[in-house]
């Protein structure tokens, strides 16, 4: 065990910020001629424009109406206030670091609506996503995000302002304020290493599947006895390069911390992740693979704690046994001793923390990986992660390419999962795909104690644990009122709309052009219905080269265990073990 610390130059950020592109800007943009006009002059830009208009019309001469004229007085429109879901950095933080913060601001409006977004900072590149509600009780029937990357200065106050306009209705402005402080050093320490030989990185599969991978379900021992047959079956059908990965090298695992933000948009180095890479000499002859791993864990992990046990940890050995530089970041608040809660399916800030972590690993291990190609792994929870990395890869680094991604079984549309539980629950689904093959013992506690704990302490909802729980499960009023569309749960519902990813109206930019997408789903999973990853491939399929191979977890194997337990999570599990050795197979 030992610690070291790397420093980083602020070369790569200069780089970044000169090939930094503007883009989507539409208040700023002339249609004519493409050309952008820089952020900072929009001031000058309306004065001037509204100058024009005036003397085009004949106003602001100075010289009186002529004899039979008519003088028209436009009655002045009436504002009313914007108000945000989702605020980051938040007006309270007054130290964002300029070299690592990414603005996002939310909100709920109407889709015939138009915008003016306004942000006071040097070279912006801007994400524009637009959802569908899904549900609304206050007429508005769109959220629009706005995620800003900008060169920030630093211990300066910048203002955000956004006013919407619309032919029938009042016009409408929010503002937003947040300051930064100074720039970081871009530290990573290293606080913790494990060295794993071939031959014990052979065996670590084996000792999961004849272990953990049962026996951490919490199932009695007689229904363990009646499923592990049919494991046992799965694994010598669909696992055979994960029972025999054939390493080729020793692999370096590291328990690395580093400096990214915390969920607000104050600056952080409470941020734990993995990092394994093959052993090598001089003398290995060693030649750097084409691509990098990023892995984007599931529920339950904690690659950065080197558990031998932990599912996560041994597909990141043994990618790195096959000569691959393996990044795995765990989740803000995901650490066993934290005291904050886990940013769990909040898009935007995992994603943002997954790229910190990865452009601080790909400068420090250079000797492993030198190129700029990655491929991104993410199954259940490691899943709607992975497509918000996705999402936003583009935005933040433009000289990587993700060239291939895996993903699977993830709850894409966070907003129907969460909304078929409570269905689920009270007796009102209506054979649904988000509610009749529920399993509410074992879905309903991810809903007391993984989504809503992070979606309480990081949004404005104005609402409180005892507020939605009682006695460790959800309140019976709380569920009632929520789906009669109780205006109190009115943020809430937002918030889960703004973390899912079935409901963007604008998919044809959501993600990079030419992005490779394979994509996986059991039709037995009854802990995230298969209606998620249906409801994703309509979507997407035509905007991006999108892989849905319904063929895996979807075999007589997978049908007979579904059978054999009420215990939601088996088939969830299996089918991301068979992800993995589709993967392991494809990239060896």
């Amino acid at each position: 065990m030992w610690a070291s610390t790397k420093r980083f130059s602020k070369q790569y950020l200069d780089k970044k910020d000169q090939g930094r592109e503007e883009f989507d800007l539409p208040p700023f943009f002339h249609a004519a001629d493409r050309e952008f006009i820089p952020i900072s002059f929009q001031r000058c830009f309306v004065s001037t424009t509204f100058c024009l208009i005036l003397s085009a019309c004949g106003g602001g001469s100075g010289q009186e109406a002529g004899p039979g004229s008519t003088v028209m007085e436009e009655m002045p429109r009436s504002t009313q206030t914007l108000s945000f879901l989702e605020k980051i950095p938040r007006s309270a933080v007054t130290n964002a670091d300029p070299e690592k913060i990414t603005v996002s601001v939310a909100h709920e409006t109407f889709s015939d609506a138009t915008s003016d977004f306004h942000i006071d900072c040097n070279r912006p590149s801007l994400k524009k996503t637009l959802r569908t509600l899904q549900d609304s009780i206050q007429e508005f029937d769109q959220i629009t995000q706005h995620i800003v990357d900008c060169g920030f200065e630093e211990n300066t106050v910048y203002s955000i302002t956004l006013r919407e306009t619309d032919p029938t209705r009042s016009d409408r402005e929010g503002s937003h304020k947040f300051s930064t402080g100074t720039a970081s050093n871009n530290l990573l320490t290293v606080q913790d290493t494990l060295v794993l030989q071939q031959e014990d990185i052979a065996e670590l599969f084996v000792s999961y599947i004849n272990g953990a991978l049962i026996t951490k379900t919490g199932m009695p021992r007689i229904i363990q006895d009646i499923i592990l047959q049919p494991v046992i079956g799965v694994a010598d059908q669909f696992w055979s390069t994960l029972v025999n990965p054939t390493p080729i090298y020793d692999v370096v695992s590291e328990r690395v911390l580093y400096e990214s933000q915390d969920p607000l948009g104050n600056p952080s180095t409470d941020l734990m992740g993995l990092i394994s890479y093959p052993l090598v000499d001089a003398e290995d002859n060693f030649a750097p693979r084409n691509q990098m791993i990023l892995l984007s864990h599931a529920t339950g992990s904690s690659p950065s704690e080197l558990d031998l046990e932990d599912a996560w940890f041994i597909i990141a050995n043994h990618l790195a046994s096959r000569g691959y530089l393996v990044i795995a970041p765990d989740n803000y608040g995901n650490d066993p001793n934290s005291i904050e809660n886990e940013t769990y399916l909040l898009s935007f800030q995992t994603a943002i923390n997954s790229l910190d972590l990865l452009r601080l690993g790909l400068e420090s291990y250079s000797t492993i990986y030198t190129g700029n190609e990655i491929t991104l792994i993410g199954y259940s929870q490691g899943g709607h992660s992975a497509v918000g990395i996705l999402s936003l890869a583009q935005l933040k680094f433009k000289d990587l390419n993700f060239s291939q991604s895996y993903i699977g079984g993830g709850p894409l549309n966070l907003y129907g999962t969460f909304k078929g539980v409570l269905e689920n629950l009270n007796g009102s689904c209506q054979e649904t795909g988000y509610c009749e093959l529920i399993d509410s013992s074992t879905s309903e506690p991810f809903a007391t104690d993984r989504i809503l704990p992070g979606l309480l302490q990081y949004s404005d909802t104005g609402l409180t644990k005892d507020d939605l729980i009682e006695d460790d499960r959800l309140a019976r009023d709380f569920i009632d009122r929520f789906l009669e569309m109780d205006p109190a749960y009115e943020k809430l519902r937002g918030l889960l709309e703004i973390n899912s990813f079935t409901n963007i109206k604008n998919p044809d930019n959501f993600f990079a052009p030419g992005t490779n997408i394979n994509f996986y789903h059991s039709k037995f999973d009854r802990l995230v219905p298969v209606a998620n990853a249906e409801e994703f491939v309509e979507l997407f399929s035509e905007h991006v080269n999108l892989n849905f191979d319904d063929s895996e977890c979807n075999s007589n194997s997978f049908k007979l265990i579904s059978e054999a337990t009420d215990k939601a999570g088996i088939v969830h599990t299996l089918c991301a073990l068979n992800v993995f050795d589709t993967i392991m197979n494809e990239l060896r």
